[in-house]
């Protein structure tokens, strides 16, 4: 048996295996089509209400693709910088909220509902987003005064560095 014949055999396998998915995976996809539209509306009027005059805090939604981690799923991912959330719908009739993270970093946290919880996953929507926007447009800095606190560090290094080096090298004691 030829490569080709033999990765054939082995495709013609798998076809077989997944099409049981199928219907599950298409009604995933709808399902998450329908929640997408939901959070792209509410994105749209957070960007207008942000488009004038901070438009660099805009949020991205991506459209519904197949998931990059679960075989049977479908996702969504909302993002601005290193700042992502992702809405997931498996086969198996749940949504999946994932994050807020950054990238690069440990995916989660997750909380998982099934199609038919549509009130506590509104709720839990809600939620989401809210976290999702304000640590997206939250620097570091805003954070408390950490700026200031940054400042006044390095000044107070900077002035014990010129200090010290007013006083000249130390001598040691014979």
């Amino acid at each position: 048996m030829s490569l080709e014949e033999r990765l054939k055999a082995i495709a013609e396998g798998i076809v077989e295996r997944e099409k049981r998915h199928a219907e599950d995976m298409a009604n995933a996809a709808k399902k998450l089509e329908a929640l997408r539209s939901t959070v792209a509306s509410a994105i749209d009027a957070f960007n207008g209400a942000v488009a004038a005059d901070v438009p660099h805090l805009s949020i991205t939604v991506s459209a519904v693709r197949l998931d990059e981690k679960h075989l049977h799923a479908h996702e969504f991912e909302l993002a601005r910088g290193r700042h992502r959330a992702l809405v997931i719908a498996k086969s198996k009739a749940e949504f999946t909220l994932v994050g807020p993270f950054k990238t690069g970093k440990s995916e989660g946290p997750c909380r998982t509902f099934p199609f038919t919880a549509e009130s506590d996953l509104e709720d839990a929507l809600e939620d989401f987003l809210e976290r999702f926007l304000e640590e997206a447009t939250t620097s570091w800095s805003d954070e408390g005064d950490a700026d200031a606190d940054f400042d006044a560090a390095s000044t107070s290094n900077v002035e014990e560095e010129e200090s010290e080096a007013e006083k000249g090298p130390e001598e040691e004691d014979d």
